[in-house]
C-alpha cells in the first residue's frame, strides 16, 4: 500500500500502527464524514418530518453506494472493525422521527381531526 501511495513503509507506519488501524481509520473518517455530518445537518433543520425526510434525499441522492458497500466488506470478518461499522449502521435509527413524528409512532407530529 505505502508504494502505491509513493510513501516510505516507515511513513506509513509513523502513522499507523498497522493495516487494521489503518482501516478503522478509514472507516473512522467515512463515518464521521458521510454519517455524522449528514444527520447532524438533517437534524439541525426544520423541525417537519417531511422537510427532513426532502433533507436527507438531497443531501445522499447521487452518494456513490460502492463507498459504503465497500466499507461494509472491509469490515465484514474483523472484529474490531466489525464493531465500528455496527456504530456507523445504527445512527441510520436515529432518523426514524423522520417519517414517524416526535412521539415516535407515525402520524404524530399531524393534529388529530374532530
Amino acid at each position: 500500500m505505502a508504494k502505491r501511495l509513493g510513501v516510505t513503509r516507515g511513513s506509513f507506519y509513523w502513522h499507523f500502527a498497522n493495516a487494521l488501524d489503518f482501516e478503522a481509520a478509514v472507516l473512522g473518517e467515512w463515518e464521521e464524514r458521510w454519517t455524522n455530518r449528514i444527520i447532524a445537518a438533517v437534524e439541525d433543520g426544520s423541525p417537519s418530518p417531511g422537510t427532513k425526510l426532502k433533507s436527507l434525499i438531497q443531501r445522499t441522492a447521487g452518494l456513490d453506494a460502492s463507498i459504503y458497500a465497500s466499507a461494509k466488506r472491509m469490515a465484514q470478518n474483523l472484529p474490531e472493525l466489525s464493531a465500528l461499522m455496527d456504530r456507523v449502521d445504527s445512527p441510520a435509527h436515529r432518523l426514524r422521527h423522520v417519517h414517524t413524528g416526535e412521539r415516535g409512532h407515525p402520524g404524530a407530529d399531524r393534529t388529530r381531526a374532530g
